[in-house]
């Protein structure tokens, strides 16, 4: 039997996390701009779209797909357990640090 509300929550998840790509620019989130075309330059930053309303919109999206689930097994628990984990340290140990410097207090 399917459990509509996880699927539903597993759903809203991932285009959550789809949306929240469409807020930036592709080529630069994968690194191709700079890759290709030697376009060092930072991106600015941005406040539209997602977010507006989180901070971390793709973190989020990854979050809520990684918890929702209708049947939690060990091995789910472990793996979303580090990933959360994984998650909040780099965020607050590296990108925020690192993002704080390069844009300022236009950032906090």
């Amino acid at each position: 039997m399917l459990d509509v509300p996880a699927i539903v929550l597993f759903t809203a998840g991932v285009l959550f996390l789809l949306a929240a790509t469409f807020s930036l620019d592709h080529f630069e989130l994968f690194g191709l701009r700079q890759a290709f075309l030697g376009n060092n330059k930072h991106a600015s930053f941005k406040s539209s779209g997602l977010y507006k309303y989180a901070r971390h919109p793709i973190m989020t999206g990854f979050f809520i797909t990684m918890w929702s689930t209708s049947h939690l097994t060990r091995g789910h628990l472990l793996f979303a357990s580090f990933m959360s984990v994984y998650i909040l340290l780099a965020v607050k140990f590296l990108e925020e640090p690192d993002l704080r410097r390069e844009l300022g207090p236009k950032y906090d």
